[in-house]
């Protein structure tokens, strides 16, 4: 049997559970920190973790094989910019990590679920949303809001480049994790002001990128259900990667009762993802949206079909995609 064998390639597929767990214990352990630019035996490793040094050499090989990890030698390792990305201080993906080994992986122990009803086997398994396990379970909630916070990053400025905020006097940002993306728009524009809104669980996580980034004195922060209500001082309304979280029925309401009570000239704008052409669709992209049907009893939609939640709640709208993000943006504007 080869690699190029059908039989070796699945019997690889289905062992992909294994790595799963590995690299979580890996992450829990704190291995990725202990690592950053130091060349180090699994002795060496062992006496900073915890764990025996015979398992933790097993570790190290199975990462570094998996390229999160060097092995310079028989039992010499040391990190590299895959192993920074699951620190426990600064990794973008040290929170996604922790979720994808416990609570995703769960979960999609659930899949045959989602697949027959349509609805979430988060929901199923656990009695209440995603958002209210979070509320319950701070720990969880600080994983996912740096897992979001660290994909907002990322997009932020081409967001920016596009000119959403130009004449905007305040700004509400409607489930703002860790308010990221707020504290870029109120960095480029000095005369803007901005809410956060987020849940009681991301709270603190506002608060800490607000002061951090000196942009606390142009922000308030604000927590609550969305669907009980949303803040109403805004002249723009930003919804970034969380329509998708939500059936239709729900975000239709949601609109529709904001809509009602803004001012004319008032916008509100989604930013998503958008699904492609079923055609065009990849694995990755089939992925996503079978986890949104799984966390949250949602599917990603078209450009065209969050544009028309917007009309459904009685707005003008226009879009724009973003080349480099992959992205879509699309605005809505209340007409008197």
């Amino acid at each position: 049997m080869t690699e190029t064998d059908p039989i070796y390639n699945l019997a690889r597929i289905l062992r992909s559970h294994i790595l799963n767990q590995v690299i979580v214990s890996v992450v829990r352990a704190d291995i990725p920190s202990i690592l950053k630019e130091r060349r180090l035996s699994s002795n060496d490793v062992a006496d900073l973790c915890g764990i025996p040094a015979e398992k933790v050499h097993k570790l190290l090989v199975v990462i570094s094989e998996l390229g999160i990890a060097e092995r310079l030698g028989p039992d010499l390792f040391c990190g590299n910019e895959a192993t920074a990305l699951l620190e426990r201080d600064s990794g973008r993906l040290w929170g996604q990590a922790l979720l994808a080994g416990g609570l995703y992986y769960d979960v999609w122990s659930q899949l045959d679920y989602s697949l027959a009803t349509g609805e979430s086997a988060f929901e199923h398994m656990h009695g209440v949303t995603m958002w209210e396990f979070f509320e319950q379970n701070p720990e969880e909630a600080e994983w996912f809001g740096r897992t979001m916070g660290a994909g907002s990053r990322l997009v932020s400025e081409e967001i920016l480049d596009t000119g959403l905020f130009d004449g905007t006097l305040k700004v509400v940002d409607v489930g703002a994790g860790d308010a990221s993306f707020l504290t870029a728009a109120l960095q480029r524009y000095p005369k803007l002001s901005g809410i956060a809104f987020d849940i009681e669980a991301q709270k603190s996580a506002m608060e800490s990128t607000l002061i951090d980034s000196g942009v606390i004195d142009r922000a308030e922060i604000a927590v609550g259900d969305m669907f009980e209500g949303l803040p109403r001082c805004g002249d723009l309304y930003v919804f970034k990667g969380v329509v998708h979280n939500w059936p239709s029925r729900k975000i239709t309401k949601l609109l529709s009762q904001l809509v009602s009570e803004l001012d004319p000239g008032a916008r509100v704008a989604i930013i998503e993802r958008p699904l492609p052409p079923e055609q065009e669709v990849n694995m990755n992209r089939a992925i996503n949206s079978l986890t949104m049907t799984l966390l949250f009893g949602a599917a990603d939609r078209t450009t065209e079909e969050y544009a028309a939640l917007l009309g459904e709640a009685g707005l003008n709208t226009s879009s724009v995609c973003l080349e480099t993000s992959g992205m879509s943006l699309i605005v809505g504007q209340k007409v008197a």
